[in-house]
């Protein structure tokens, strides 16, 4: 299926869903806009793959998915579970003014090992996270030649805290390259794994950022922003089933 060309807002939960293994979901061309700070009731995603789906996210505009008050985190675009090395792109969007613009995430519940592995994040423009503007919560993905502007955590976050609970790793074995990062508070890249996780990074551009490379939020003593653990949180975000 595929969803173009359209305008999407006023939405309850997600702007537009593509679920379950089996279903290939395109979306491309769109104007997503959600309801900005929510603190309760449901939490807003833009667009989301989820539960085994696959497709590609493109040339979309979605910006204004926030949620406080100790609600699960609102993702712009949401990859929770996607299918596993499902050829899945997330290219040439505008996201932002957001909580986690672009998360890539697992429950690990898949007899110990992750899902949604080997995405491919490119030239995006991310501004305005009040969290991480690309949380890399699975593994093998390449996030590369992305403009990432003025954030509250980190530019890209190589996110070790997913899947714990079921025997799962995640955030490793992860590439970032060749994206540009501007004002984000607490590093370019933090990397859960110590540098340790088989992550590398290349060639990134920076400017007014306390750290190229951090390796914990306690390295960043200027961040305001969510502190992440290593161990599954009860609900991190709240994808739609």
């Amino acid at each position: 299926m595929t969803v173009e060309n359209g305008s999407v807002h006023n939405y309850n939960s997600n702007g537009i869903t593509g679920n379950d293994a089996g279903t290939t979901l395109t979306v491309s061309g769109n104007y997503i806009q959600g309801s900005g700070v929510v603190s309760g009731g449901a939490v807003q995603n833009g667009i989301q793959l989820g539960y085994g789906a696959k497709g590609k996210i493109n040339l979309n505009t979605v910006v204004d998915n926030v949620t406080v008050g100790g609600l699960p985190n609102a993702a712009d675009i949401l990859l929770f579970d996607a299918a596993e090395s499902g050829g899945i792109t997330v290219t040439s969007n505008i996201v932002g003014n957001s909580q986690n613009p672009i998360a890539l995430e697992t429950d690990g519940d898949n007899g110990g090992g992750n899902l949604g592995d080997g995405v491919s994040v490119t030239t995006n423009k991310v501004f305005g996270a009040t969290g991480d503007a690309i949380d890399v919560c699975t593994n093998s993905n390449k996030v590369t030649s992305n403009t990432i502007f003025n954030n509250g955590n980190s530019g890209v976050h190589l996110d070790a805290s997913c899947g714990v609970s079921y025997g799962g790793v995640s955030g490793i074995n992860n590439v970032a390259t060749g994206n540009t990062i501007v004002e984000s508070t607490c590093a370019g890249i933090l990397d859960d794994s110590g540098g340790t996780g088989g992550n590398s990074y290349g060639t990134e551009t920076d400017f007014t950022v306390p750290f190229l490379v951090a390796y914990s939020t306690g390295s960043c003593p200027f961040v305001t922003g969510e502190v992440r653990a290593k161990a599954k949180p009860a609900q991190r975000f709240s994808p739609k089933k």
